[in-house]
């Protein structure tokens, strides 16, 4: 049965070296020392390959503790047998350009989100500062925000998630994220605005931070209900409301599965091939 993948794209900041620090996790030796623990399991940099223009890789995720079991169509159940370090697998395959610092990233709701795969890396390099994977914004979107220069307000919603400390970069959404969790609020919308000072507008360079951030929390599968910027493109002109709800770049492509995992993993690369190909146009 054909396989749906998801195909997300981030931007990474230069300063991290992302390429260096994937070849040192790969040169650490066997795979067990590639190995770092999370909450509910183990995440593990499996392969990565290189040809001269990409760096190619699969993570895994390791979910320990949970009972598996194979069911039959006509009826019946049995237990997975397996080993105490033993569990199941799911996979994250990922595509990066070292000369354009953009990396396409395979979503699994079974594996890890990107801004955990960053995470990992920060652990397992010990590194000081996070690395922000970045959303890639679709080339409209762009448009529209260097169009729309004089934003008077953004509207945000979004059911409140449990977040971990590595899945949220950025103080403004993170503060507001810790205070409804504190109230126990299960949803949350808040308006930031100028009300009736009609010369002030909202800084145009955090309104791009913080809608990036908070497509980051979209693309890792938190539900957003709503993020809107009204907007203009000078002081005192016709304001429009900019949604950006569905603003990323994404590809919806199709893999067939393959019992080897080696195979399995060539497929899903050359699937993030075929979606760098179809959206280079956005990669600005």
């Amino acid at each position: 049965m054909t396989k749906h993948v998801r195909v997300d794209f981030y931007r990474l900041d230069a300063a991290i070296g992302f390429d260096e620090q994937l070849r040192g996790i790969r040169n650490l030796g066997g795979e067990e020392a590639r190995n770092w623990s999370f909450k509910d399991g183990v995440c593990r940099l499996r392969v990565l390959e290189e040809d001269g223009e990409f760096m190619t890789g699969d993570i895994i995720r390791i979910r320990l503790n949970e009972p598996a079991f194979v069911a039959k169509v006509s009826g019946g159940e049995r237990p997975v047998l397996k080993d105490e370090d033993e569990g199941m697998g799911e996979t994250n395959a990922f595509l990066y350009s070292p000369s354009t610092r953009y990396l396409v990233f395979q979503k699994n709701r079974g594996g890890i989100m990107a801004s955990a795969f960053g995470f990992y890396v920060q652990q397992m390099r010990k590194l000081e500062k996070g690395i922000l994977f970045e959303p890639v914004l679709k080339a409209t979107a762009v448009e529209q925000l260097a169009r729309h220069t004089w934003a008077r307000r953004l509207e945000f919603g979004v059911v409140v998630p449990k977040l971990d400390n590595e899945s949220v970069k950025g103080a403004a959404l993170n503060d507001i994220i810790d205070a409804a969790q504190q109230l126990g609020s299960y949803q949350m919308k808040v308006s930031f605005g100028m009300g009736r000072v009609r010369k002030g507008k909202l800084a145009m360079d955090r309104i791009v931070a913080f809608v990036k951030q908070a497509l980051a929390l979209r693309a890792g599968g938190h539900e957003i209900k709503k993020l809107e910027v009204a907007a203009s493109a000078e002081a005192g002109g016709h304001l429009e409301v900019l949604d950006f709800i569905d603003a990323t770049v994404k590809v919806q492509c199709q893999v067939e599965p393959a019992p080897q995992m080696d195979e399995f993993y060539r497929r899903r690369i050359e699937c993030l091939r075929d979606a760098w190909r179809q959206r280079l146009g956005d990669l600005i």
